[in-house]
């Protein structure tokens, strides 16, 4: 937070990640506490703009998993509406796993 210094989440980047020029966002977490007060949207919005200003990348990346729903709706709703890949079980079930790779073309 600008006014008091405290931290409310963090964002784990990787450069040239799966490919030389896709910036990749491998986690974005917002304390619960301050979720849904636009501090996430935010805080793309800034990384899709330097990640413009450097004029290397053509795509930010990401994982998102299809059973999170909050986080499918956030990120597609930040851009993020381009489905680069898919991974998971051939089988859904609770114990099972799929994962939508999704980007944000530049």
């Amino acid at each position: 937070l600008k006014d008091s210094g405290k931290v409310i989440g963090y964002i784990v980047l990787y450069h040239r990640f799966p490919d030389e020029r896709t910036f990749w966002i491998a986690v974005l977490a917002i304390n619960t506490d301050y979720q849904g007060k636009k501090f996430g949207q935010e805080s793309v919005l800034g990384l899709v703009k330097e990640i413009k200003r450097l004029q290397f990348y053509s795509r930010i990346g990401l994982t998102a998993g299809i059973k999170n729903w909050p986080a499918l709706r956030f990120w597609i709703n930040n851009g993020f509406n381009t489905i680069i890949n898919f991974k998971g079980d051939k089988i859904y079930s609770e114990k099972t796993f799929a994962d939508l790779w999704l980007a944000h073309n530049l």
